[in-house]
């Protein structure tokens, strides 16, 4: 709580206890995801738990800074997706959503979690080449 007695955004959150928990839910909800969950095979579950919950301490006035790698040097080599980023902002919301949190503190989650997109992901997408090979060949 603030010294006027209003509740922090941390604590809208249950606290530390509350963020842990939502962030194991989160992290758990990731690794079982049918389109994202590769990615966290023979990964530490319970260290990204941790940095995730670093990142939203942060975020929502908490003490814990985070204290994992940079995140676009610990990404870059697990060759993210604009698609995979997407499914993991999907995923966040709806672990947020079905734990109870508030709707202002969801959007600002999914809206700081979007900021990243940039060091996250790679430059090319897992779309297909708008114009095939001799596209441009046709009269």
């Amino acid at each position: 709580m603030n010294p006027g007695g209003a509740a922090t955004d941390l604590d809208r959150l249950g606290g530390d206890a509350g963020l842990r928990r939502l962030m194991e839910r989160f992290v758990r909800d990731m690794a079982t995801d049918f389109v994202i969950g590769f990615l966290f095979e023979g990964k530490d579950l319970a260290r990204i738990s941790q940095h995730e919950s670093e990142l939203a301490s942060g975020l929502f006035g908490g003490a814990t800074p985070y204290q994992g790698r940079p995140l676009a040097t610990l990404h870059r080599a697990m060759r993210i997706h604009r698609g995979h980023f997407r499914r993991r902002l999907f995923v966040l919301r709806r672990a947020l959503v079905g734990e109870g949190v508030p709707p202002d503190l969801v959007e600002r989650w999914i809206a700081h979690h979007a900021s990243m997109e940039h060091a996250i992901v790679l430059d090319a997408d897992c779309l297909p080449d708008p114009s095939p090979p001799g596209d441009g060949d046709r009269n």
